[in-house]
């Protein structure tokens, strides 16, 4: 599938699945709003947007986004293919069961979680974990199963004093070779 002229939704009810190559042209949006969305192979590239609304993403194969950016809300992306984010992620509440690494600049948005096994979960050096609380989703709550290495920037940040922004690592250890950022505005 190759998307080159305009934003192409997949609406529900219905179950989608890739096999082969889906391209999306610049600046174009493949909206998914399924029940459920397979990757059994193959790849997505391309330099547009990968939107996943209310859909539950199960990748059999490894996952990145290399070229385009990739928006979660209200979703669930399953392994067990690691999800590389390897330009920008955001979660809007939002959870991940898979290995992740972070390369790139990873958001989150109201509650979320990343429920990787143990030393699956790594924000690379390069890279931003940004947890946001904000007067559209509230406040911005990430929770780690199972600890994580921190080697680039972790940022907590309140866009207004009444949502703030969480990160709660329930098992394991966050080693941080990065540095920890919490920011107040507004």
């Amino acid at each position: 599938v190759v998307l080159m002229g305009g934003n192409v939704p997949l609406p529900a009810p219905s179950n989608a699945a890739n096999a082969g190559c889906m391209e999306m042209g610049e600046k174009y949006t493949r909206a998914v709003s399924n029940p459920a969305v397979r990757q059994n192979a193959g790849s997505s590239t391309g330099l547009g947007t990968l939107s996943l609304v209310s859909t539950t993403a199960n990748c059999a194969t490894d996952f990145t986004n290399a070229e385009s950016t990739l928006l979660m809300s209200s979703s669930t992306f399953n392994g067990p293919g690691t999800l590389t984010n390897a330009t920008s992620l955001t979660l809007d509440r939002s959870t991940i069961n898979a290995p992740v690494v972070n390369e790139g600049s990873l958001l989150a948005n109201g509650i979320c979680a990343i429920n990787s096994d143990p030393g699956e979960f790594n924000n690379g050096l390069d890279a931003i974990l940004r947890i946001e609380g904000n007067p559209f989703v509230g406040g911005g709550t990430l929770t780690v199963a199972n600890g994580f290495t921190n080697e680039g920037a972790l940022e907590l940040a309140s866009l207004h004093s009444s949502f703030g922004a969480t990160l709660t690592v329930t098992s394991g250890t966050l080693v941080n070779r990065g540095r920890i950022d919490a920011q107040a505005t507004g």
